[in-house]
């Protein structure tokens, strides 16, 4: 039981360790771009105050998009479950659509209040109504945004749902993983300068 326990611990310890370490070099990333704030020899410089509001304001994200995607999930789902006796085929369909929708309205809403994290990273904090306001009048081109967010999302997850567990099938979520992640983050910072901070695009 007390063995049981250390491990416990040891687990979240790692899994918040891990997150510090993320959102660190998730800071780093959008001073380098959006501030040309080089790394220093063992990382990008630490902050611990910009770090530990980068992190509450991913929580304030996630809650969020929680309290979006529990109704949202009800509402797509449902008519799949209440058909569920129909064609196997026809209901996978169902769901498939369900659920690539559901990813993408997820993905709108998601990249539309995740500007308060870049500007969190440079100290130039911004609510998330204001991020809203901000990304308001972006019409059509933050949905091809999120479409190309859900695809991204959709394949690395693909080693974890069809490979066996294995050593392998582990490095490759990993890897897909850290790419989709950094992927993401340099959307937003792109995002950020050119929807906040008004700079052109770099053609």
């Amino acid at each position: 039981l007390i063995s049981g326990e250390v491990n416990w611990v040891g687990f979240i310890g790692f899994l918040f360790l891990s997150f510090v370490v993320i959102t660190w070099l998730a800071v780093g990333w959008h001073r380098f771009v959006l501030m040309e704030e080089r790394p220093n020899l063992i990382g990008p410089k630490m902050n611990f105050l910009l770090v530990a509001g980068y992190i509450w304001r991913v929580i304030i994200v996630v809650v969020v998009i929680l309290f979006l995607s529990i109704p949202l999930g009800l509402a797509l789902f449902l008519p799949v479950f209440l058909f569920a006796s129909m064609e196997p085929s026809v209901v996978a369909i169902a769901a498939a659509v369900a659920s690539i929708l559901l990813t993408i309205i997820v993905s709108v809403v998601l990249l539309r209040i995740s500007l308060i994290l870049p500007a969190i990273a440079i100290d130039e904090p911004i609510t998330v109504s204001e991020a809203w306001d901000y990304s308001s009048d972006k019409g059509w081109a933050i949905w091809q945004i999120a479409s190309v967010v859900a695809v991204t999302q959709f394949v690395s997850q693909l080693p974890a749902t069809y490979l066996e567990a294995s050593v392998t099938m582990s490095v490759l979520t990993f890897l897909l993983g850290m790419i989709y992640t950094f992927l993401n983050l340099s959307i937003l910072t792109t995002l950020y300068g050119h929807w906040v901070e008004e700079r052109a695009l770099a053609l």
